[in-house]
């Protein structure tokens, strides 16, 4: 008998199963940034640059300002880790361990309903 705990344990496990060059590369961190930051550090390098203003885009510098990322996700990758995790439900399933939508919809467990969508 399936039971919402027997469940998220065999979806954990599917999860944890996932290699580890697929979950490293699946997000990607770049700088929000990088073109400002450059012309930014070009203009710090000038010499007939104001004290002040030198003063000013050095403090945006010290406050991290230029150095903000962002985290992307990588299509190609996410698509492999989920074409992976669909290809283990469909194990799991065959095997016996995780129900078919007729068990779930019987069960009423329609909140694992979305991982046959």
């Amino acid at each position: 008998m399936f039971t919402p705990q027997s469940i998220t344990e065999e979806l954990k496990r599917i999860n944890d199963s996932v290699p580890a060059l697929i979950k490293e590369f699946t997000l990607i961190e770049k700088k929000k940034t990088p073109a400002i930051e450059l012309v930014m550090m070009e203009y710090l390098k000038l010499p007939n640059v104001p004290d002040k203003k030198r003063q000013q885009v050095q403090n945006l510098f010290d406050s991290g300002m230029f150095s903000k990322k962002q985290i992307y996700e990588n299509p190609k990758v996410a698509k492999q880790r989920d074409d992976y995790v669909t290809r283990e439900i469909r194990k799991s399933v065959k095997a016996g361990r995780l129900p078919t939508k007729k068990q779930l919809k019987e069960l009423g467990l329609d909140d694992f309903k979305k991982l046959y969508d």
